[in-house]
Parts: C-alpha cells; structure tokens; sequence
C-alpha cells in the first residue's frame, strides 16, 4: 500500500487507510403517497489515514496539520504499472491526532474529508 499526499508519500510510514463513502438519501414522499419514498442524494467521503511518526523530520506531522488540504492518491498494491490507482483532488485535514504510549509507536490518526469524486485509474 502507497499513500499520498500531494506529493508526499507516507509509504514508509503508512499503517491503515479507511475510505468510507455514504449516499444522502432525499424524501420525496408527497400527500398521497401510503409509504416513505427516497432517490439517492449526494455522496460524501471521508478518510481515515493512520501514521507512524517514527522520524525526527517534521515533515509528515506538518503536511497532517487540520486545515490543510491536498490532493488524495493510494494505491493498494503499490505503485508497480498497471496496479490500481486511486484519487480524489481535495482532501482536507479536519483532525490529527497523535497517541503517544507507554511501550508502543507513536500514531497520528489522521481524518479528512474528501471532496469531489474518487476516480479510479491504474499505476503509471
């Protein structure tokens, strides 16, 4: 799994990432109708980008700060032609937050709304 954003790449780094994507739903139910009746609405997406932060480099825990935004590109099985690809051209950072343990890794969970569609493609 590779991940990156803009053009960092957090592929050393990188522990989970969790696309989610849910469709609003729109009642259209009117006066005469005997049930509820719904068409899909707008869909919205969101991630979940778990990191290790095990570099002196601020680099990582600078481009994860909430309120930055950048483009959204992972590929599952790496970066090797012909592998999937996929992308979406504005993530924002809405939280980061950093556990720091007793006898573990330190993670930065990192969540970010994405904006637009997730196109898919394959590996250059």
């Amino acid at each position: 799994m590779v991940v990156k954003y803009g053009t960092l790449s957090v592929a050393g780094q990188g522990r989970q990432l969790e696309v989610t994507q849910s469709a609003n739903e729109v009642d259209v139910t009117t006066y005469g109708s005997t049930d509820q009746e719904f068409v899909a609405g707008l869909v919205d997406r969101s991630a979940t980008l778990e990191i290790l932060d095990d570099s002196a480099s601020s680099a990582v825990r600078q481009a994860f700060s909430p309120g930055t935004s950048n483009s959204l590109t992972w590929f599952p099985l790496g970066t090797a032609s012909g592998n999937p690809k996929f992308s979406v051209g504005t993530a924002v950072v809405t939280g980061a937050d950093k556990s720091y343990p007793y006898d573990d890794a330190v993670i930065i969970s990192v969540t970010m709304r994405l904006s637009g569609t997730v196109t898919e493609g394959t590996a250059p």
